[in-house]
């Protein structure tokens, strides 16, 4: 019978730091497409008078949501979060 060897395998670790994107519980951007439809269908009932005042509300809340919804993505994707993570290579 032969001896056994033991082989160790040696490993160097260190941490680096990783910036990362936070997920967001919001994926949808509601809260920003909601508030923004509210503001923008408050300013565009400022406008006009009659049916145009009602078409003004309505594009107003249109374009106020899509305003609203872009601007919640965008602040949203500058969420970053720094983390630690251990790394190992094999020597």
């Amino acid at each position: 019978m032969l001896p056994v060897q033991s082989v160790e395998a040696r490993q160097r670790c260190y941490d680096v730091r990783v910036e990362k994107q936070k997920q967001v519980k919001d994926d949808n951007r509601v809260l920003g497409t909601a508030l923004g439809a509210v503001a923008g269908g408050l300013i565009g009932n400022q406008v006009g008078g009659g049916d145009g005042k009602k078409l003004a509300t309505v594009a107003g809340a249109v374009g106020g949501g899509y305003a609203g919804n872009q601007i919640q993505k965008s602040n949203q994707n500058r969420i970053r979060e720094t983390v630690i993570e251990r790394r190992c290579v094999d020597e």
